[in-house]
């Protein structure tokens, strides 16, 4: 399927059909992380990146060693004995 570049403020961009976006799997492309990579033929290659959950979003880039420093825990905190249905 041909496509063409066209001037989007000041870079560039290319529209992907739906049908492409199907074949990726990409139902919902509004703020779809990909990846894209030159092969050594010079080729464009698109590749669909996993969304990063809400939860995984609040603790990107969070790096246990210095809260460990700068809050003494040195391990999981010991909540006691499972009392219904907790995943262990």
């Amino acid at each position: 399927m041909d496509t063409t570049i066209k001037r989007w403020g000041n870079s560039q961009g290319i529209i992907i059909p739906k049908t492409i976006l199907a074949k990726m799997e990409i139902d919902d492309p509004d703020g779809q992380p990909v990846a894209l990579k030159i092969d050594a033929k010079g080729r464009l290659i698109i590749e669909k990146k996993n969304r990063l959950s809400k939860l995984e979003k609040r603790f990107q880039g969070f790096d246990l060693q210095p809260y460990v420093k700068e809050h003494g825990h040195k391990s999981e905190l010991d909540w006691g004995k499972d009392v219904g249905a907790e995943i262990s």
